[in-house]
């Protein structure tokens, strides 16, 4: 039957009513007179609905004084509604406008029926999924948080032993990982046996991340721990699960599936803001369909991963407890619209196990009572049922982001955002120069060690970090928590760093050079212009020179800094995932730049921009676009156009706007001013923003200025006012404008893109780009070490709507804070990055657009204004690849973009992952220069199996990108291809006889060969090898025909 409500209420006015609903909207239906309840006098109520003889609702109201054994018999209000016939009383409830947090209700066996069948629900069945939250860190630091999932999961299998109906599910790949490298070989052959009997269920996440701000590759990575682990010991790895953080990329579902990933349970934290409204908790469980058609089965909670304590699973509550609660929390499903008999039902706490608790709840309850029945069980028996029970159409289907919930917080440590996002950039840089690398030398990948990278970024972009709520710390635990988060940043940005090296001394270990020469290489998956910078050894920096591109044989254009002894110029047409050679030719040079460069100490102005500074304060007056003729500051704005301002807490929690910080003084110098790049320089007093540095390049359609933040500087924040934020303001002459932010595979509306929800998270996470635009004109925005941005104003809670009227960008560049209360009580300072610079830098790359968004041109822009080109120095030396340039790796569809390059798990092949961006179905190529490419097939996301294979046109792979079925909230949407895995390498011969800037014909792991003057094959000691070696064979131009390589795998994941 539909439920209805009825309401009795009492007015201002002391009159008694009666009110119900008709179409869903309350509708008053009798009152008495006023004041039958008088202002400050004590009277006792009697509501009652009860059948009348044809079975339609009596309502019915008395009202008495005096005490409640007074009561009269005749009825101040009597109502019979004859349009319905009463079932049943669902529940009943007292609300009053006192202190908040009063609510009395009785419960609908309470008013009548037997209590002994337990609660009047129409939900029967209730699956316990029982679980540890995560947190690295929060409740202890993360070396006790490691400790503790030694101990917990020990007591776990134990009870798995004595109970053959107990279940238990690791959450997170991270708990099993540290438990892992703690136990025995006995132990951990316990551990296996349990996961495989279905009794013990893993995760496919390795943490709970801010999935909105994780790395291209790194959301890919977060499921390859517990896939790797689950192939290696057979046992079924199906539901991903997500806890606490409320907000979720819309990229999950598509990497989900496409790794065999059947579920995702979403253990959603919304007392912040956030909860959807559509869907609903009747529309669960539902279809999370990404952006390219891919699916998983969902289920949220709408009360958090620790939903159970609210239901009678608390950690004191009893068995009547239970019945108390789920008496007055089933209603409230039922009333929210959910009508399937099963549950799903969440009990987890943080960092916390409590044994046999809920087991024995459980049990005393089924003992008991008649309704509902509880099942301990994993989340893949409760979706196993829910499917095998009502088939899979029984379930909506919904496509939506969930928001950038909570990623905010990781502006509370500067040095750790930048540091971990640089090894996003540089970890994919690495792995490709390194799959390049295996190719050549024959050598496999550190794979150990690119994991430990990758470990460490995780832990980074887990929703814990740094710092935590009062009262959980003592002052060493402080320290050492946040002492161990700034490490992992640490350690995967140095990762990152190292990897690079290896990666470039690898792919260009068998490049030849005449001289001096230096290689540009390109780590991005296209074709690139762009500025490099090198730096010579003294004995060249201090001659004269030409620096000629090699292969044209055109001179170049370069600039000195002295400084340093490094030269800037411009590169050009360097290839996809390759090189370009620059020879260093002595002699005085005599190039000429083209196009526009100049400078003053108040302006800059290149082909595409003028750009004006105040030098009072250091801010821009103007920023003129030259190439689309548009004025880019806004002339209203109350701000300056790159001007210190913050906000406290308090202001953020009601939505003020920034607070401008101008400085006592500014001075404005020429630093750089050459034929390549010119540069301005501002130094201020009074203020935290110490510097800014403003810079042109010649031929480059980009704004850049560095901004350095003093936090030393900053006043001391204590612990009543707990932050102030800080940005500087950035307000664009754009207005009422669209947004497109670059999140994990491709750009999110999120405008449109979003689930309906009645409060969002406004603000956004860009990997690299930030787009906006209105019907006039736009930008392109990205900044190196910053993942947070906003429009007009900052929040610290969710609002109802988002901010897009103003195009004042503020970026999130610090959160200070300055105090904590203790453990103990006290209140005393502390470091949020123990050891760090108080300087915080941040670099900010700006381009004007036209009012349309060209994501293929955005992506473009902010992968190349935040991956510069790598450069080596090289000496004379012999080698066998192409000396002028070459792509390793190149994919041939210009609205695709080629992201990771890798070596395959299984050391046979390399990987690649693309992502079609504009939505439109075309035939991706992927080919190489170098390396003759043969078998591909499609493999899963996360490599755990192989697929089907893949056609070929020469030595070019085709891959077919189909475009997803477009939801009815989004105007757009693009997506990625299937996987695919090269997997060996076929004869390509086109001549026999060889030039020698080829690639070795044969490699093995102790000797490189090269092909002799006589056509035969030959190493470097001089023994002769023949030229028809099987495998894998050097492609490019004139190839020497096959030669022996490792086999490697490239597969195509997205």
């Amino acid at each position: 039957p539909a439920l209805l409500k009825y309401r009795m209420r009492v007015n201002g006015s002391g009159a008694v009513a009666l009110w119900r609903t008709q179409s869903g909207v309350l509708t008053q239906v009798a009152i008495t007179g006023n004041n039958t309840i008088p202002a400050n006098q004590k009277r006792w109520i009697r509501f009652e609905i009860d059948p009348d003889p044809s079975g339609h609702p009596r309502l019915r109201v008395r009202v008495w004084g005096t005490s409640a054994s007074s009561e009269t018999t005749s009825w101040n209000l009597d109502y019979l509604d004859a349009n319905d016939t009463l079932a049943r009383v669902h529940r009943m409830e007292l609300i009053a406008d006192g202190p908040k947090g009063i609510k009395t209700w009785i419960d609908d066996l309470d008013a009548w029926g037997d209590m002994s069948v337990g609660v009047d629900s129409s939900i029967k069945t209730i699956y316990l999924m029982e679980e540890s939250h995560l947190d690295i860190g929060f409740t202890d630091p993360p070396d006790t948080v490691e400790q503790f999932y030694k101990t917990s999961l020990d007591q776990v299998l134990q009870n798995l032993d004595a109970d053959p109906d107990y279940r238990w599910f690791i959450e997170s790949g991270w708990d099993l990982d540290r438990w892992w490298e703690r136990s025995t070989g006995a132990e951990q052959q316990n551990m296996i046996a349990k996961l495989q009997s279905g009794r013990l269920r893993l995760a496919a996440g390795y943490a709970n991340l801010h999935t909105t701000t994780a790395g291209h590759e790194e959301m890919t990575r977060s499921i390859y721990w517990s896939s790797r682990f689950a192939r290696d010991h057979g046992i079924p790895l199906r539901t991903f699960v997500q806890d606490d953080v409320p907000g979720a990329t819309f990229a999950i579902p598509e990497i989900l599936a496409r790794s065999g990933v059947e579920f995702y349970v979403g253990g959603m934290n919304t007392p912040f803001g956030g909860k959807l409204t559509s869907p609903n908790h009747g529309d669960r469980p539902f279809w999370w369909v990404g952006p390219d058609g891919s699916k998983v089965l969902t289920w949220i909670t709408f009360d958090s991963y620790a939903e159970g304590l609210d239901y009678g699973f608390s950690f004191f509550d009893d068995l009547n407890a239970l019945h108390t609660k789920l008496g007055k929390k089933l209603p409230e499903q039922e009333e929210a619209g959910y009508d399937w008999p099963e549950m799903l039902m969440m009990r987890a706490f943080d960092n916390q196990y409590q044994g046999f608790h809920q087991r024995d709840l459980v049990n005393q309850w089924n003992a008991a009572y008649t309704n509902p029945k509880f099942v301990l069980a994993t989340p893949d028996e409760f979706f196993d049922h829910m499917l095998a029970t009502y088939g899979p159409n029984a379930f909506p289907s919904f496509h939506g982001d969930f928001g950038a919930a909570w990623s905010l917080s990781h502006a509370n440590a500067p040095h750790v955002e930048a540091m971990v996002r640089e090894s996003h950039r540089e970890g994919r840089a690495a792995e490709a120069l390194i799959a390049a690398g295996t190719v050549l030398d024959g050598n496999p990948a550190p794979r150990d060690t690119i994991d430990k990278m990758y470990r460490n970024m995780l832990q980074v972009d887990e929703h814990s970090g740094p710092g935590g709520w009062d009262g959980y710390f003592t002052p060493e635990e402080m320290n050492r928590n946040n002492t161990i988060h700034y490490s992992y940043a640490q350690t995967a940005r140095d990762t990152a760093q190292q990897l690079v090296g290896e990666g470039l001394d690898r792919a260009l270990s068998d490049l030849p050079v005449a001289g001096n020469a230096v290689a540009v290489v390109n780590a991005l998956g296209r074709a690139r212009d762009g500025v490099a910078r090198v730096q010579l050894t003294p004995d060249i920096y201090g001659t004269t020179f030409k620096l000629v591109e090699h292969g044209s044989g055109n001179e170049v254009v370069y600039q000195r800094l002295d400084a340093t002894s490094e030269i800037l110029f411009r590169a050009s047409s360097v290839p996809a995932f390759g090189y370009r050679v620059y020879d260093l030719v002595p002699g005085s040079p005599t190039a000429v730049p083209t196009g526009m460069l100049q400078a003053t100490p108040t302006s800059l102005e290149n082909d595409f921009y003028r750009i004006t500074i105040d030098p009072a304060d250091g801010s821009l007056t103007s920023l003129y676009d030259k190439a689309r003729a548009k004025e880019m500051i806004d002339p209203a704005s109350p701000y300056d156009f790159n001007e210190l301002a913050n906000l406290t807490k308090s202001q953020m929690d009601g939505g003020q706007s920034p607070v401008a910080v101008p400085p006592s003084t500014a001075s404005a110098a020429l630093d750089w001013n050459g034929p390549v790049a010119a540069s301005v320089v501002v130094n201020r007093t009074g203020s935290a923003h110490t510097q800014t540095t403003y810079k042109l390049y010649r031929n480059e359609d980009r704004v850049e200025f560095e901004n350095v933040l003093d936090r030393s500087l900053m006043p001391y924040v204590n612990h009543s006012t707990a932050t102030v934020a800080y940005t500087v303001t950035l307000p664009f002459d754009v207005h009422n404008f669209s947004i497109r932010s670059e999140t994990t595979t491709r750009f999110l509306d999120p405008l449109t893109d979003g689930f309906q929800r009645d409060s969002v998270f406004d603000w956004h996470n860009a990997e690299h780009t930030l787009a906006f635009w209105d019907g006039a004109k736009g930008a392109l925005y990205a900044v190196d070490s910053v993942d947070a941005h906003s429009f007009e104003r900052f929040w610290s809670l969710a609002p109802p709507s988002w901010s897009h009227g103003s195009g004042l960008v503020l970026s999130r560049l610090e959160d200070k804070s300055d105090e904590y209360q203790f453990e103990d009580g006290t209140i005393g300072p502390y470091e949020i990055e123990p050891g760090a610079s108080p300087i915080i830098r941040s670099t900010h790359e700006i381009r004007g657009m036209n009012p349309s968004f060209d994501p293929t041109g955005a992506s473009r822009f902010g992968f190349e204004a935040l991956n510069a080109l790598k450069t080596r120095l090289l000496a004379h030396r012999p080698g066998n690849l192409p000396y002028d340039a070459v792509s390793f790796f190149a994919v041939d569809a210009p609205g695709v973009l080629l992201y990771t390059v890798k070596k395959a798990d299984d050391g046979d092949g390399l990987v690649f992952r693309l992502t079609e961006l504009t939505g439109s179905a075309t035939t991706a190529g992927i080919t190489s220069q170098t390396f003759t490419l043969s078998s591909p097939e499609t493999v899963p996301q996360n490599e755990n199996a192989g697929g089907a294979p893949l056609s070929m046109s020469g030595n070019t792979v085709e891959v077919p990108l189909q475009t997803g079925p477009v939801g009815s909230r989004r105007t757009a949407c693009s997506a990625p291809p299937t996987p695919c895995s090269l997997r060996g390498l076929p004869p390509h011969t086109t001549s026999s006889r060889p030039p020698r800037s080829m690639i070795p014909c044969c490699t093995t792991a102790s000797a490189t060969t090269t092909w002799s003057s006589e056509g035969t094959c030959q190493d470097r000691r001089g023994h002769a090898r023949d030229r028809r070696v099987r495998g894998v064979s050097g492609g490019g131009h004139g190839s020497p025909g096959p030669r022996r390589l490792p086999r490697a795998s490239s597969a195509l994941a997205a």
